[in-house]
């Protein structure tokens, strides 16, 4: 698959720093007069605009380093195989401790019970340890360009904070605390990152979600394609006003959501699964199926609300161009972060559905040459559209 670099959102070119600085300066050149109101509203555009220049600078600076320092730590981890360092070791050490003086008094109590009970836990041990190892090892592929057996990794997804690089950085750094303990029965390993600590399934969730779903995204560029060949198939056997076929928005719906079924979200929240230089985050507020969510659903349900000019409830793209950009943050971060409070996966996942099946719908019509076809009888008219993509899609 080849990337594109990410073109700005409409919102993000409004508000980009620079241009603010620019618009500071306009209004320099058209302003002649000394007042006081219009030299603050200048000062302030050059400060705002500075301000969100120098945040992202550090954001990108933030970004660029814990990126380095992770693949520094990854070729570390991957060259010794994914083996542990003296913070695991004091952790196991401390287990394997209490499981000795327990397994000799259970020798002078005779029970031969607790010894044997021990034994399996002892065993237990050893299997985390091979675990930790492995995930271990999976942080350090992803770091990684390409894995030590020469086989292309999925890298992080875009918008990957630094703080969540550093997170993994941690987990590979052998300076990070680490304990095992013992949770109703089970041996459970945690770590601690920024006064926080993560249990290793909490992490491997994390990792999963922060993986770029490069699988799900060349399902989808296929599934256009297929589209798009059809559209040029149709367009083949159509004579004069006569058009054969069109596009079956149900159809590849229902293709769209197969690949959704399976998909890492957040990867195709923040990666460019369309080959269009964009992404299901930038392009939120430019899309018309934004309708169909209720303020509520966002976290911004309380009355009186100035933005729901016509008292329906739901957001519509016009109304989301009057919104303020911190408002329409809440928003974009209610559909795309699973921590907040407000994020329903099956809401976000109906969205991209739609955004996808709507992508595919305007290539089939730019490649026929012709808006929404009309179905009449073809030389497919043997076969549904489903089964046609499947043929494809398999």
């Amino acid at each position: 698959m080849i990337k594109s670099p990410n073109k700005m959102s409409a919102e993000q070119r409004m508000l980009d720093g620079n241009a603010l600085a620019n618009q500071a300066d306009l209004m320099k050149d058209q302003t002649k007069s000394t007042n006081a109101v219009g030299n603050a509203v200048v000062g302030g555009l050059e400060k705002v605009g500075k301000a969100i220049v120098d945040k992202r600078q550090n954001e990108k600076e933030e970004v660029a380093q814990a990126k380095k320092d992770g693949q520094e730590l990854a070729t570390t981890v991957l060259d010794a195989g994914g083996g542990l360092g003296n913070n695991h070791y004091d952790a196991f050490s401390t287990a394997v401790k209490m499981l000795g003086e327990q397994n000799n008094q259970f020798e002078l109590d005779g029970d031969k019970e607790g010894v044997a009970k021990n034994g399996t836990r002892m065993k237990e041990l050893k299997v985390l340890t091979e675990q930790i190892k492995e995930f271990r090892l999976n942080v350090a592929k992803t770091f990684d360009t390409v894995s030590i057996d020469g086989k292309e990794m999925p890298n992080f997804t875009q918008n990957l904070s630094a703080s969540d690089q550093n997170l993994f950085k941690a987990v590979m750094d052998p300076d990070t605390p680490v304990k095992i303990e013992d949770v109703d029965g089970k041996w459970v390993q945690s770590m601690q990152h920024e006064g926080k600590w993560y249990t290793k399934q909490e992490l491997s969730d994390k990792l999963e979600d922060a993986k770029e779903d490069v699988v799900s995204i060349n399902q989808v560029q296929k599934l256009r394609d297929v589209v798009m060949n059809q559209a040029l198939s149709d367009v083949a056997v159509s004579s004069g006003d006569k058009k054969y076929g069109g596009f079956d928005y149900e159809a590849n719906q229902l293709q769209v959501n197969k690949i959704l079924k399976t998909a890492n979200l957040v990867s195709l929240i923040n990666d460019d699964m369309l080959g269009t230089a964009s992404n299901f985050k930038q392009d939120m507020f430019e899309y018309p199926a934004i309708n169909e969510l209720t303020y509520k659903d966002i976290g911004l349900g309380t009355a009186p609300n100035p933005y729901d000019t016509d008292g329906d409830g739901r957001l519509s793209v016009e109304e989301a161009k009057k919104m303020s950009q911190e408002d329409k943050e809440k928003i974009i971060d209610a559909l795309t972060n699973r921590d907040n409070d407000f994020f329903k996966e099956d809401v976000t996942r109906g969205l991209m559905s739609k955004y996808i099946t709507n992508h595919l719908q305007k290539q089939y019509n730019n490649k026929a040459g012709y808006g929404n076809a009309f179905k009449e009888a073809s030389q497919y008219s043997n076969a549904s559209s489903e089964d046609i993509l499947n043929q494809f899609t398999k």
